[in-house]
């Protein structure tokens, strides 16, 4: 019975995981193949644009690539249509900067590079490849340069209609300034972490060197008594010394003495 009951769970679990990615395959078709196979010339709808951010998104996590594609295509908007790579992330920034949290400027390092990019920055670049592929921008643009396609300002003119100058969509502001109070949240924990670390540190250096400082006293001790011990001994030495030397010299003047009366005795008896 009870195996019957794991199975009947698994089971749901696969049905509702299968049920999710069918959600995203088909966001996915409207997202991007939807668009291509338009021929209309007319404003792209509003309901097949798709750039915005996950609702389940953690508070404390980098943004996702997609949520940079609305800003980079109304930063490219604004500067004509055409703008260099430098140029280009400034404008995506100022949009973005406000709803970034920490892990978005943390640094990754490529494989086999010693050069790190920050999250954002390489989100940034890999929407560029994405886009690309899509339609939304040029593929002969010089390299350096981001450029959009005439399908591209379609889409730029419509996400601009939607997301007016901030960037992103005005139904996800309210997510995304959560990530902001997060950001706060997670300094406030990190200085209080840090402040335990430097306070274990000092606690650790005042232990060390009191320990440190026993030692000495402990060594110092131990010397004093092991010279004194010497100092003793020495003496016990010298005055063991000066006293065999004493009996010795009496042994020596008693036998002298004994002699002398021994001659003066004889002298007498002759």
């Amino acid at each position: 019975m009870v195996r019957k009951v794991e199975n009947s769970e698994l089971l749901t679990q696969l049905d509702e995981r299968l049920r999710k990615l069918e959600e995203e395959v088909s966001h996915i078709k409207k997202t991007f193949l939807a668009p291509l196979e338009r021929k209309s010339s007319k404003v792209p709808a509003a309901s097949f644009l798709g750039f915005y951010i996950p609702s389940d998104i953690s508070p404390d996590e980098p943004l996702p690539q997609m949520a940079f594609y609305t800003p980079i295509l109304l930063t490219l908007l604004e500067k004509g249509g055409e703008v260099e790579t430098k140029e280009l992330m400034q404008g995506v920034l100022e949009k973005i900067r406000p709803y970034m949290c920490k892990a978005d400027f943390d640094l990754y390092f490529p494989k086999g590079s010693k050069n790190g990019l920050p999250y954002w920055v390489l989100r940034v670049y890999l929407c560029k490849a994405a886009l690309a592929r899509r339609g939304y921008l040029s593929k002969d643009a010089p390299r350096g340069v981001w450029k959009l396609s005439p399908f591209g300002r379609l889409q730029a003119q419509a996400l601009k209609k939607i997301a007016g100058g901030s960037g992103v969509y005005p139904k996800q502001e309210n997510l995304l300034l959560q990530r902001k109070g997060a950001e706060k949240k997670m300094s406030k924990l990190k200085k209080a972490s840090d402040k335990k670390t430097n306070d274990k540190k000092a606690s650790d250096k005042k232990a060390n060197d009191k320990k440190a400082n026993d030692k000495k006293a402990n060594d110092k001790k131990a010397n004093d008594k092991k010279a004194n011990d010497k100092k003793a001994n020495d003496k016990k030495a010298n005055d063991k010394k000066a006293n065999d030397k004493k009996a010795n010299d009496k042994k020596a003047n008693d036998k002298k003495a004994n002699d002398k009366k021994a001659n003066d005795k004889k002298a007498n008896d002759n």
